[in-house]
């Protein structure tokens, strides 16, 4: 039971008997990563309550389930890379109760601006953020520049874009006023390699 850090990863084999792991309270780190990992798996993770780090990159099975992980106040980084069927109810969830987060990956989910607009809004201190670059919904540069906003010195990753750059831009003279909220205008993303 004294067990803290445990990798898994690339482990195939491994399904649900990961269950076990809510029994090491003292549990801090897990690595699943590419696991055949059940969605109903994330329920019984949701119970290591010192959990502070966890990746399920590439977790086929996981669905909108992993919201359990909101369950865990000690939570600072999570890895959802590629699971498709994670839609925005988990992130906000995780957003609104994860006070500690500082790092999460969300490339190849399936969120959009909601999930986005949760993190800008969340108590914890965001320092990096992974997401692809084809989020859909209304207002995503809106609730991609709140999280610049909210989050001063966040990274904000973009699959093949090293940085990101808002910039501001008066819709009238083209120029970048000093206080964007004085002109109308547009929010132009700068991403390069």
């Amino acid at each position: 039971h004294n067990l803290t850090i445990i990798s898994l990863a690339g482990c195939m084999h491994i399904a649900d008997e990961v269950s076990a792991l809510a029994k090491c309270p003292q549990m801090k780190c897990i690595d699943l990563s590419g696991t055949n990992i059940s969605s109903g798996s994330c329920l019984t993770l949701g119970s290591c309550l010192s959990l502070t780090t966890i990746s399920l990159a590439e977790c086929m099975h996981i669905t909108n389930r992993v919201a359990a992980l909101a369950n865990c106040p000690e939570l600072k980084a999570i890895s959802l890379y590629e699971c498709r069927h994670v839609m925005d109810p988990p992130i906000v969830a995780i957003a609104e109760r994860c006070h500690k987060l500082t790092h999460i990956n969300l490339y190849g989910t399936g969120i959009t601006n909601i999930a986005l607009t949760a993190l800008a809004n969340c108590g914890a201190k965001l320092e990096e953020v992974y997401l692809h670059p084809g989020i859909v919904g209304h207002d995503v540069g809106k609730a991609i520049v709140a999280l610049k906003e909210a989050h001063k010195g966040v990274a904000i990753h973009f699959n093949g874009c090293d940085f990101f750059t808002v910039k501001f831009e008066d819709t009238h003279t083209h120029q970048t006023p000093k206080h964007p909220q004085d002109g109308h205008g547009r929010y132009i993303f700068l991403a390069g390699d």
